[in-house]
């Protein structure tokens, strides 16, 4: 449950591994950049047409190992945006073990605040 974009409940408003938007969770396995790059746009309140300097950030993090690190630090802007708890070791771990579906969580989220991807 979310009161003006904020979490009730201090958690995201689906698990990590239920099930998500089809769309979202296929951009999340073969291109993670875009999502991630929207995701901050959206949560730095910047236009959609900024995404691709953290979209091009994210994919040198992946070519160099460091994308858990640099997607931790996104997720965490979110969660303090959307009052969930977590800490950044969480974010990080998410991000390493399971990153299309931080990913799709994180959009998902996102969505539910009146957000629209890639249309």
């Amino acid at each position: 449950m979310t009161v003006e974009g904020k979490s009730l409940t201090g958690q995201f408003s689906r698990s990590l591994l239920s099930p998500t938007d089809t769309k979202i969770f296929c951009i999340s396995l073969l291109c993670p950049c875009i999502l991630y790059g929207q995701n901050q746009a959206i949560t730095k309140q910047e236009s959609c047409s900024t995404w691709i300097k953290d979209s091009c950030l994210f994919t040198f993090a992946c070519l160099f190992g460091c994308y858990s690190c640099i997607g931790a630090y996104g997720r965490s802007r979110i969660r303090k945006e959307r009052g969930i708890n977590g800490n950044y070791y969480q974010d990080c771990t998410t991000h390493c073990f399971c990153l299309p579906c931080a990913l799709s969580q994180e959009t998902t989220e996102l969505t539910r605040g009146g957000y629209h991807f890639l249309q």
